[in-house]
């Protein structure tokens, strides 16, 4: 049920987040509106009003079912399926409003077209810009410094506490913290890497837009590397607690996504603003290397990485061999998805099977989960309830444990068992290690008994 929970308030912002950002896409911003490069005039034509007043309508009834849907999916009892049906809803809560957009996309397209609304240098290209005013400044990597470091301390810890089965466990999960706030430091420097925010000639215009992307751009990493750093000290102080775990996991997501979102949205404000007047006389327009207004495909680019159009973001040039790469393995990843489910459901129904030959004891699911030798076995104790557990490393479904886990107020040991179908067998090894396992069948007793 707590994975469920996990899942259903990590997956469901998805839905708003995509759609409201696609909307958004409908204010004009840099001359562009849903991907469509126009002047001034065009901007106000009442067909690019209907195309963007329907669009907004298609999402908006969209969005609604699928949210919906997606609330409905917590009602299924089997984690695997359930798993099944919302991986299969992200799918689509990313794939429907890109169709909605790329249809909108092609209209406003065609619209331009029949009007010849092209500015006279469509391909214009700015020259380096002096600054006219404030040069532009790089924001010091030196404040990534306190968040990396701070990753670091459960690290360090983890590393000096007494030995268990799930200490280096434990210790990945913070260094993967810690990476990924190094990581985050690293992002931030690729934004000054980049081209200059141009839009038209307007040389104090080109300047401003650019400080915008890049202090955003900057502050929303950084936000990020100190929300992860704090998570990660929130993750070492709350790993006893699943509960206390889950909420400050959730709070974690929760501010990371607001972190985001908020940068995101505040750099649109701004390029809507600033760019308000353009268009009314010659501007830049760079529709023919962006596929649907989405994919920016230029092989005259020398960039593998570029400024998304509008907004805070970067996208592939899909022109390059790496970016093609990258786009075909980002659409495998989401083909896969439902996959991923599919799995789980063969996973939590496949039958775990018990069986004790002349000299091993054997657990079968999926091939071989657990052996052991029958002199390794020091005592054996049959047990008709599980007390309280959660995971450590494994499998956790509502007809599946298998992995470590952790007996709430006991120890740690390895399970592998369907919880609905006791009894159970407790088995302690000359190693010291508990094993409890069960079956499927009747084979537990049979066990038992031979063993005792």
């Amino acid at each position: 049920m707590v994975s469920k929970i996990i899942m259903l308030l990590c997956m469901l912002p998805v839905l708003p987040i995509i759609y409201v950002m696609l909307a958004n896409e409908t204010k004009p911003k840099k001359n562009i509106i849903l991907g469509v490069t126009l002047p001034y005039e065009a901007r106000q034509d009442k067909g690019i009003g209907r195309i963007c007043k329907c669009y907004r309508k298609n999402l908006l009834l969209s969005g609604t079912i699928l949210l919906m849907l997606g609330l409905l999916s917590a009602a299924i009892p089997s984690f695997s399926i359930f798993m099944t049906c919302i991986l299969t809803w992200l799918d689509l809560v990313i794939a429907v409003p890109i169709f909605l957009y790329i249809s909108a996309h092609k209209k406003i397209r065609r619209l331009k077209q029949e009007n010849l609304w092209y500015s006279e240098r469509a391909d214009m290209k700015i020259a380096e810009v002096k600054p006219v005013s404030a040069p532009l400044k790089k924001l010091s990597a030196g404040w990534f410094i306190p968040p990396i470091v701070i990753s670091l301390i459960p690290v360090v810890i983890a590393l000096f506490q007494p030995d268990n089965a799930a200490k280096w466990w434990t210790i990945l999960g913070y260094a993967c913290n810690a990476m990924m706030v190094l990581v985050f430091g690293l992002l931030h420097r690729l934004i000054y890497r980049q081209g200059m925010e141009s839009v038209d000639e307007n040389t104090d215009l080109t300047i401003a837009l650019t400080r915008i992307r890049r202090y955003q751009w900057s502050k929303c990493w950084l936000w990020i590397s100190y929300l992860t750093a704090l998570f990660s000290i929130g993750f070492w102080l709350t790993l006893e607690n699943p509960i206390a775990l889950l909420l400050i996991t959730l709070i974690y997501t929760f501010l990371l996504l607001a972190a985001a979102v908020r940068t995101e949205f505040t750099t649109r404000r701004a390029q809507e603003q600033l760019t308000a007047d353009s268009g009314k006389l010659l501007y830049k327009d760079e529709d023919k290397h962006w596929i649907y207004g989405m994919f920016y495909c230029n092989p005259n680019d020398r960039h593998f990485i570029v400024n998304n159009r509008i907004g805070l973001g970067t996208s592939v040039n899909i022109a390059k061999l790496p970016g093609k790469i990258l786009m075909f393995f980002s659409a495998v990843i989401l083909l896969i998805l439902p996959f991923i489910g599919g799995w789980c459901m063969v996973e939590e129904f496949t039958p775990i099977r018990a069986a004790l030959t002349e000299n091993t004891l054997l657990i079968e699911h999926i091939g071989t989960a657990f052996q052991a030798k029958t002199d390794d076995i020091t005592d054996v104790e049959l047990w008709n309830t599980l007390p309280d557990y959660h995971k450590i490393v494994g499998t956790s479904m509502e007809h599946l444990l298998k992995g470590k886990f952790r007996l709430t107020g006991m120890y740690d040991c390895r399970l592998y068992l369907d919880p609905q179908n006791s009894p159970f067998l407790k088995l302690e090894l000359k190693d010291g290690s508990i094993v409890i396992i069960g079956s499927s069948d009747d084979s537990v007793m049979q066990i038992y008994h031979r063993l005792w």
